[in-house]
């Protein structure tokens, strides 16, 4: 491999160039490449907001001076605490925002006694100043206090359950829904990656028909069981047309037993001369000579009675349309088969049917095609919230009322739901909450149903006699707008603050805005604070308005991820591209649609598959992605080599050429050879050549259509007449010639009525031609007529 930087840089990489990486989740980590595209919307999906900060402004609070902003490249924020006063080791920041000196009264020491009081306990505070004070050990669930008479209490834990479970840790196909493993968990099943429940539990066996699996039933939201067997056909859609269309046009024969003749296996009609005119008959179809019969047409009349929706918008048709038709001669079979398909968040409440006619044709006619059935919107799964309360106030539940929402109570709506909860908690008449009550209702959003808790905290005692009570009411008719639209928190409408008089109190109570909601002006808390002489009601004021949120656009951007193999002037991306956007308000379902197509002169070896981007965005912008696969080939053209054979003879032409204009063909490159051959009419012989130009075998590769051109070159002449010589014939004469060749030697031949005998050899040098007579007085006759003497050569 080439060393990374001696590669040439390109300082404008797109989305689709390619980055080689390893794949470390496939066995063996095999290299792999990634386009930069696939890598950036990885990226974006996983850092919060996906985007890029442009701008920070700065913004203080009733408690806080923030400085600095906005902020577009670089700089720095100051914060200060914005409280009047001065700070110091001796001051504290009161509620108000002021830098305050506590006022620390005169120190009172105490002398403890303590006295058991059932399973309780009271501790005797006598001050320095001659004061008196009982605080209360109040035993609480499985505890008990004990006075050990030397002024001591011992607290142990009494009546508890024995158990050993410390954590909760989640099996196979569960997950740790919320909580930990070892405070309040909850436990969900898992249906998202390699633990989901299914694979987890994988075990591969043969269903059979009695075999339950679940469902979801959309009209009633809940999870159902059926069984294999009793899947309805119309369930099965794809698999029932595909099934439908295999069977067109099929006859059975599952009854012959019969062996002396061949098994029909096709049935072929034709009139009878078209049977006299097949080559060869086939053992195994059945040949049903019929006369000439003439074509009628069947048109399908579609008659759309499904109500609810709009062909198209809520539901696509699958099949024939209405008008269709099918041509044949009488008993040729016809069926019409239209299927119906609902459209994303669509069902059909009552279950699509059609009558899909089919039989055989007699004559033209219209047939009707009736599709019934009620699409609907599916239902919006419901979700329902159900409250536990944890209850953890120390006290008995007599000293105290929990009021508002109990456990037990229900939210229920559309998944998801947002639910809020509003438990209360007081204190009985002559009980008060030393510290709390703390009020943690359950408030959130679930997508399923479930539990949800509201937790309870406090400790509540007796009020001793000589105290006095400050008892809180938080008056909120100050808050305007959407008013039951927030959630109060810390003290709350009950809480109780209880001692000497005079006694000091301070309530803390907040507010917040429900999910969804916000304050357009405030909120402005004004907390009871002061000091009382005798029990009364103390006020804590709220104002304030509640409004909506404005709805947050989620957006949609696409990124087209192109991972075609082979050349780009193959095929064409179409529909939506990247940089394609989808706008809405949060949560935003987006579904874009991008195609496809081939090129002409290209063909898909593999593919071609688009995985288009959908899916609902709850947050924020965001790159989704749309991959594309696939591998685009050039077409394979058929290309021809023709031979062309040029003669440059000279002589007679008495040659023929074999292989002249012969062909070869095949897919480019297409190798070819040709070896034509040349021959002469006896009598005839080459002075020269033939030589063939190139020299054979013509050979080559050719990927367009061409002409192979090969030159025989030569030179002819025709062979002179062929004489015989002889040795003696009856007149004894020495010499004849005759028109009889080739005689073998000594072979008596007949020339003129004369036998003679031959002698050994052929004559074939005209210039010895001349001699046949000086051999001796004779005649020479011409060849092939003995009766036809010349002189010479003849």
């Amino acid at each position: 491999m080439a060393i990374i930087y001696s590669y040439p840089t390109d300082p404008n990489p797109s989305l689709s160039d390619l980055i080689i990486g390893t794949d470390v989740s496939s066995t063996g980590n095999p290299t792999k490449s990634f386009t930069i595209g696939s890598i950036v919307a990885l990226v974006q999906s996983n850092v919060p907001g996906g985007g890029t900060m442009t701008q920070i402004n700065t913004a203080g609070t009733t408690f806080i001076d923030l400085l600095g902003g906005p902020i577009t490249t670089s700089g720095t924020i100051t914060a200060s605490l914005s409280a009047g006063g001065t700070p110091s080791i001796s001051t504290f920041l009161r509620g108000d925002n002021t830098w305050a000196t506590p006022d620390i009264p005169a120190a009172t020491s105490y002398v403890i006694r303590s006295v058991q009081a059932g399973n309780n306990a009271n501790l005797l505070l006598t001050g320095s100043d001659n004061t008196q004070t009982i605080v209360g050990l109040l035993a609480g669930a499985n505890i008990q206090f004990t006075d050990n008479g030397s002024n001591g209490i011992l607290v142990d834990v009494v009546n508890l359950l024995n158990g050993t479970v410390e954590s909760v840790n989640p099996g196979d196909g569960l997950k740790l829904q919320s909580g930990t493993v070892d405070v309040n968990p909850t436990i969900g099943v898992e249906i998202v990656g390699s633990n989901n429940y299914i694979t987890v539990n994988h075990i591969a066996d043969v269903v059979d028909v009695v075999d339950y699996i679940p469902f979801h039933d959309v009209s009633s939201g809940n999870v159902k069981t059926t069984t294999f067997n009793t899947i309805p056909v119309e369930s099965l859609v794809l698999v029932k047309n595909y099934i439908d269309a295999g069977d067109v046009g099929d006859v059975r024969n599952n009854t012959d037993t019969f062996t002396t003749t061949g098994v029909v296996q096709q049935i072929v009609s034709l009139d009878s001369t078209e049977y006299a005119g097949l080559a060869s008959k086939d053992p195994n179809t059945l040949y049903v000579v019929i006369a000439a019969n003439p074509d009628y047409t069947i048109t399908q009349s579609l008659v759309n009675n499904i109500t609810g929706g709009t062909a198209g918008v809520d539901y696509t048709l699958s099949g024939p349309g209405d008008g269709a038709t099918v041509v044949g001669v009488a008993g040729t079979p016809y069926s019409f088969t239209v299927s119906a398909q609902p459209t994303t968040g669509k069902y059909f409440s009552s279950a699509f049917s059609a009558t899909n006619p089919s039989g055989v044709i007699t004559a033209d006619a219209t047939i009707t095609n009736t599709l019934t059935g009620t699409i609907a919107d599916i239902p919006a799964a419901q979700c329902t919230a159900t409250l536990a309360i944890s209850n953890s106030i120390q006290g008995n539940s007599s000293w105290y009322t929990i009021g508002g929402d109990l456990a037990g109570a229900t939210q229920s709506g559309a998944c998801p739901k947002t639910y809020s909860f509003n438990t209360t908690v007081t204190p009985a008449p002559g009980y008060q909450f030393v510290s709390g009550p703390t009020v943690t209702n359950a408030s959130g959003t679930i997508s399923g149903s479930q539990t949800v808790t509201t937790f309870l905290s406090g400790t509540v005692e007796a009020i001793p006699a000589s105290a006095v009570t400050a008892t809180l009411s938080v008056n909120t008719s100050g808050v305007t707008g959407e008013t039951s639209q927030f959630t109060l928190s810390g003290d709350q409408t009950g809480a109780t603050q209880s001692g000497a008089s005079p006694l000091s109190y301070s309530f803390i109570t907040g507010i917040a805005a429900k999910s969804g909601y916000e304050f357009t002006s405030g909120p402005s808390i004004s907390n009871a604070n002061g000091a009382i002489s005798s029990s009364q009601t103390v006020i804590t004021t709220i104002t304030g308005n509640i409004a909506a949120v404005a709805p947050t656009s989620c957006t949609a951007t696409l990124f087209v991820d192109n991972q075609i193999t082979g050349p780009a002037a193959g095929y064409t991306i179409g529909g939506q591209l990247s940089g394609a956007t989808d706008s809405g308000n949060c949560p935003n379902t987006y579904s874009f649609n991008t195609t496809v197509s081939l090129n002409s002169g290209y063909v898909w070896a593999s593919g071609p598959s688009v995985t288009n981007a959908q899916g609902t965005l709850t947050g924020g912008p965001a790159t989704v992605t749309t991959t594309i696969t696939g591998v685009v080939q050039a077409q394979v053209q058929n290309v021809t080599a023709t031979l062309d054979v040029t003669a440059n003879i000279t002589g007679p032409a008495v040659y023929t050429i074999t292989g002249d204009g012969a062909t070869s063909t095949g897919a480019a490159p297409h190798p070819y050879t040709f070896t034509p051959t040349i021959s002469i009419l006896s009598g005839y012989s080459w002075i020269s050549g033939p030589t063939f130009s190139p020299p054979l075998p013509a050979t080559g590769t050719i990927s367009t259509n061409t002409t192979v051109p090969v030159t025989i070159t030569g030179a002819i002449q025709q062979n002179p007449p062929l004489g015989t010589r002889l040795v003696r014939c009856d007149n004894n004469t020495t010499t004849w010639s005759t028109s009889q060749i080739n005689i073998s030697s000594g072979n008596i031949f007949y020339s003129g009525g004369q036998v003679c005998y031959r002698s050994m050899g052929n004559v074939y040098d005209p210039a010895e031609w001349a001699t046949l007579t000086n051999i001796g007085s004779g005649t020479v006759y011409t060849p092939f007529d003995p009766n036809n003497p010349c002189n010479g050569i003849c």
